[in-house]
């Protein structure tokens, strides 16, 4: 949604962050707001996508895309990391307790977020991809043994989406052009065998429990110093390969969307809305909501939606 993702997509994923290590630590010597604060201080967001429509580009932008939606597509897929957090809190909340789980936890109750990612392997050929992700062990739970019952092992699925290329002119960005090419998935699949062949469970292409992206065309220089308030953009140089697993998907915001019930208004919140403002404030575990619209309970919906003691 243009009206929201630029301007609450980070807050309200960090709001949402703040409550669910509340919940999670309830011992810390500081509240959600607080936990937000730092958050705020010392998260670090960075974009993996550098177009410039004003550089010379072989994938040129066409004329009825908006510049500000360059920006959004820059936006769209970003790193986020914690590692200032320590510094900016004293010590107080530290990078090692913002877990995997709760990232995940915190991006279901987001409605700006499609899903979360965990990078296991980045590089720039197939073969480092490979030797990364068997060193992670990111994948110990699909390479289960052989004695384990092969009803119990874990289904799979891996798309393979391309993005930013330098000198490919098959490949835009922006446009009817951007399909995906068959021949270069069948391609990287093989590449990537040594790891996929130690996978003991089944392919399921419609509802996998592993979902396993390869991102290519993505900047290898993502750095930035810059919290929620700025992102540092970045040019274009050498474009990695990364090897993500889905972690979490977002709220289903579409469930509780105006046509799907009974409104006794006849401008109901729009559910986006609705999911920001009980994310903004930081709802937690058993807290009481009070939904001063009277109207179609937008509100109280998505509070429910995300915890189910509110």
């Amino acid at each position: 949604k243009e009206e929201y993702s630029q301007s609450f997509r980070h807050l309200e994923f960090l709001s949402a962050l703040s409550a669910t290590i509340a919940d999670h630590y309830p011992n810390l010597t500081i509240d959600a707001p607080s936990i937000l604060q730092q958050l705020m201080d010392g998260a670090t967001f960075a974009n993996a996508f550098s177009f410039d429509p004003f550089k010379k580009h072989k994938a040129k932008l066409p004329a009825s895309v908006p510049l500000h939606q360059v920006d959004m597509y820059n936006e769209s897929l970003q790193y986020v990391s914690f590692g200032n957090i320590a510094n900016k809190s004293h010590g107080v909340l530290d990078e090692a307790l913002i877990s995997q789980d709760l990232v995940a936890k915190a991006s279901a109750r987001c409605s700006l977020i499609h899903s979360s990612y965990l990078v296991v392997a980045e590089g720039m050929e197939y073969s480092d991809l490979v030797d990364q992700a068997l060193r992670s062990k990111a994948f110990d739970d699909m390479s289960e043994s052989e004695t384990v019952a092969h009803q119990n092992s874990k289904t799979w699925r891996i798309r393979r989406h391309e993005y930013s290329f330098v000198n490919d002119e098959n490949n835009p960005r922006f446009g009817k052009g951007t399909t995906r090419s068959v021949k270069k998935e069948k391609s990287a699949l093989q590449q990537l065998e040594p790891l996929l062949i130690s996978f003991k469970g089944k392919v399921d292409l419609k509802n996998p429990d592993c979902n396993i992206y390869l991102l290519e065309g993505i900047c290898d220089n993502c750095v930035t110093d810059s919290g929620p308030k700025g992102i540092t953009r970045i040019e274009d140089s050498k474009l990695l390969k990364i090897l993500a697993r889905k972690i979490s998907s977002g709220a289903k915001v579409s469930v509780m969307a105006p046509k799907t019930r009974i409104c006794i208004t006849n401008t109901p919140l729009e559910p986006i809305a609705a999911f920001i403002l009980c994310n903004l404030a930081s709802i937690r575990e058993n807290d009481k909501v009070l939904d001063p619209f009277a109207g179609s309970a937008s509100v109280l919906l998505a509070a429910s939606m995300i915890s189910n003691s509110v």
